[in-house]
């Protein structure tokens, strides 16, 4: 299973840095690089600040690559996105695997997504009259299902094939974060086309700062609120645990507890010792444990 999860990794890895190396060979120099540039920084924000859905939490970054990607074309926006990427792997000191895997994760979803929607819509739009801001909105909607759904297919794959536990209930609860997610960020993105036929605007600096501004001011508001939360549920299952231990040795029963520790932070494995005079003792353990 190790050797098939390798042999997976280095596949994905090998098509993302191809994608990659292709669009360094075919990039060109932005008409508008104070733009691109306020872009990658947005970019850059929401996706170090992801906003909790539900019971997960995903980055609200679409409606910024889907811009840059109708401004300056796919091969800008993916190294925009991959650069992105391991600025904020490195910001985090992520493992190295992780970092490439991402990377070229993200540059794989981007590539197909965008020919596949290129090709959809020449299959539903050939032969029809279709107004411009019809024909955005549907290609808005074909590309935003096709990265979706390759960046999470390419995730679930390499997930579901490690040895941790994945649970069908955690999909769910994954699947569903995403999807509000990415049904907020269709929105946003359609207001964009909306607007724009709408009042004529012409994209400059200062109309991108402004529309996508409250994009990531929502990001950093509600990712700064999630973590405190998520600390003080933390802090408050540390106190009813440490409290139930504390009785159970009060009381010499340990085994009522078993379940409490079980589900505390998600551990998979725990050890209890007790030290009595100058001798310690197991009092409890569950999980996989080595003993020296």
């Amino acid at each position: 299973m190790l050797v098939f999860i390798f042999i997976l990794f280095l596949f994905f890895s090998f098509l993302g840095l191809i994608t990659i190396t292709i669009s360094l060979l075919e990039i060109k120099i932005p008409s508008h690089p104070t733009i691109i540039v306020l872009l990658i920084l947005f970019m850059g924000i929401t996706e170090y600040f992801p906003v909790r859905f539900w019971r997960g939490v995903s980055s609200l970054s679409f409606p910024i690559i889907y811009s840059m990607l109708l401004l300056f074309g796919t091969h800008i926006t993916v190294l925009s996105l991959v650069f992105v990427t391991l600025i904020i792997h490195l910001l985090r000191r992520s493992p190295v695997e992780r970092i490439i895997f991402n990377s070229t994760q993200h540059a794989l979803s981007l590539i197909l997504a965008e020919w596949f929607s290129s090709k959809c819509m020449l299959l539903l739009t050939s032969g029809m009259n279709i107004a411009v801001l019809y024909e955005k909105l549907i290609f808005l909607l074909l590309f935003s299902i096709f990265f979706c759904f390759f960046n999470n297919l390419f995730y679930d794959l390499l997930i579901v094939l490690l040895p941790q536990p994945y649970s069908l209930r955690r999909w769910n609860q994954k699947n569903i974060s995403v999807f509000l997610c990415e049904s907020f960020c269709l929105f946003y993105a359609a207001l964009m086309h909306i607007l724009g036929t709408q009042y004529r605007l012409e994209m400059n600096e200062i109309v991108f700062f402004f529309f996508f501004f409250p994009l990531v001011a929502i990001s950093i508001i509600s990712s700064f609120s999630a973590r405190v939360r998520m600390e003080k549920e933390r802090l408050y299952e540390f106190f009813l645990i440490t409290t139930e231990i504390s009785r159970g040795l009060s009381d010499g029963n340990l085994q009522h507890i078993k379940k409490s520790l079980k589900g505390f932070l998600g551990i998979q494995a725990y050890v209890l010792w007790t030290k009595d005079e100058d001798r310690w003792s197991i009092q409890l353990k569950d999980g996989k444990l080595k003993e020296k």
